[in-house]
């Protein structure tokens, strides 16, 4: 069995009754981090009467949480049992995934479905994804920045990063959302020397992308009879 890697999260504790209650789980989408959900998190963490902890992840292999070389939808599932079973709050808790990372909720209902209090699944079913194609463009396109003259600050490094994004990704909204991932190097990061470098582990994303945008096959008789939802955009081509 994989070994979890250590998730980065922040929690939004609630006081009082919301305390006792199973805490929400928000999980990113690809390219995401958990600063997607953090004003959701902290509005809803003190709503009077409905409130309850809200703890936000970092997916492997983005934000800050540690990367590794592989991330099956079985790995990051694996990952966020570990959460919810160690510091990160007691189970059950109610999994909120977006995308990538609702198709992790759904992996990690079906195999620990007592860890699941509920399921919210925002924009993606549990199979293969085919309206995924622009993120080969994108990732196509991050493949290519060189940040070899980034220098200054970070809003400089993500102003030089977005010139040589826009002519393969023409909508700045998504330009906006990748730029995101633009980071300042430690000094053991290596590499080429570059100061500034992509947040996100791009070659364990282009070595898994076929598998992100597919779902695992359940183990023979797996389900999953909890409360859940499932949100999908009118004009989404993913669900």
């Amino acid at each position: 069995e994989s070994r979890p890697v250590q998730l980065a999260y922040d929690v939004a504790a609630a006081s009082g009754e919301g305390a006792t209650r199973p805490p929400v789980v928000f999980l990113h989408g690809l390219f995401g981090s958990r600063a997607n959900f953090t004003s959701l998190s902290n509005a809803h963490a003190h709503t009077h009467e409905r409130g309850r902890t809200m703890v936000t992840v970092d997916a492997r292999n983005h934000g800050d949480s540690a990367h590794a070389p592989t991330m099956s939808y079985t790995e990051q599932s694996l990952d966020v049992r570990a959460l919810l079973t160690g510091e990160g709050g007691p189970p059950p808790a109610v999994l909120v995934g977006h995308s990538m990372g609702g198709k992790v909720a759904m992996a990690t209902a079906l195999q620990w479905p007592e860890l699941v209090a509920g399921l919210v699944v925002l924009d993606v079913a549990p199979v293969l994804t085919r309206g995924f194609t622009p993120f080969r463009d994108f990732i196509g396109a991050m493949e290519r920045v060189s940040f070899a003259g980034a220098q200054g600050t970070r809003s400089q490094a993500r102003a030089l990063v977005d010139s040589q994004l826009a002519p393969r990704i023409p909508d700045s909204t998504i330009r906006q959302f990748l730029l995101t991932n633009v980071t300042e190097r430690r000094a053991a990061d290596g590499g080429d020397g570059a100061r500034f470098g992509w947040r996100v582990n791009l070659e364990a994303i282009v070595r898994h992308i076929d598998c992100l945008f597919d779902f695992p096959r359940p183990a023979e008789g797996a389900s999953y009879s909890g409360p859940t939802l499932f949100i999908g955009g009118g004009d989404s081509p993913y669900i």
